[in-house]
């Protein structure tokens, strides 16, 4: 148990050691991503899919299931989802659950009144895949993300894209004032 323990504490140092600002191009750019990430990533880091070479998008547009809409794809790149999240939250198109389920969405924040900083999707076996910022895909535990996400965790049954484009259009609506 204490090796369990031990582990976890130091994924979590690894990342936020190796997660920064000051090496984003070696997240962001695939070939940098292979070599000099990719070799050193903890095991219990699993890569899914390196950073796309073009048309680039982050955490919200991969868990609300995006990113072949390219359109909306470019319209994240210059506009932060989280408020999107926020809207469907507000409005009640996301129902919140304690038994998560393949497919629900989990979003992390400092605390419950915080701006949603982080957006994964609950997998089969229980596990977060989530796309880091505008990097890989990645397969992880609940706990091993950047702590810059926070740690006030909140799953929501997973929504249609029906409701989710609804709520776009809204906000583009609303952004266009």
């Amino acid at each position: 148990m204490i090796y369990l323990k031990d582990r976890d504490k130091y994924i979590k140092r690894w990342i936020e050691n190796n997660f920064t600002d000051a090496n984003s191009d070696d997240w962001f750019c695939p070939e940098r991503f292979d070599k000099k990430i990719r070799p050193n990533l903890p095991p219990e880091l699993e890569v899914i899919e390196p950073p796309p070479r073009e048309n680039n998008y982050r955490c919200f547009i991969y868990a609300f299931g995006l990113r072949s809409d390219e359109k909306l794809v470019r319209f994240s790149q210059h506009n932060n989802l989280s408020g999107l999240a926020k809207h469907l939250i507000l409005r009640t198109k996301l129902d919140r659950t304690e038994a998560p389920q393949e497919g629900d969405l989990i979003f992390y924040s400092e605390d419950k009144h915080s701006p949603i900083k982080h957006a994964g999707v609950v997998d089969a076996g229980g596990m977060i895949v989530s796309k880091w910022s505008y990097g890989p895909i990645i397969r992880h535990d609940v706990h091993h993300v950047n702590p810059l996400y926070g740690d006030c965790i909140r799953y929501y049954k997973k929504i249609s894209m029906e409701k989710i484009k609804e709520s776009l259009i809204f906000l583009e609506n609303a952004l266009n004032y």
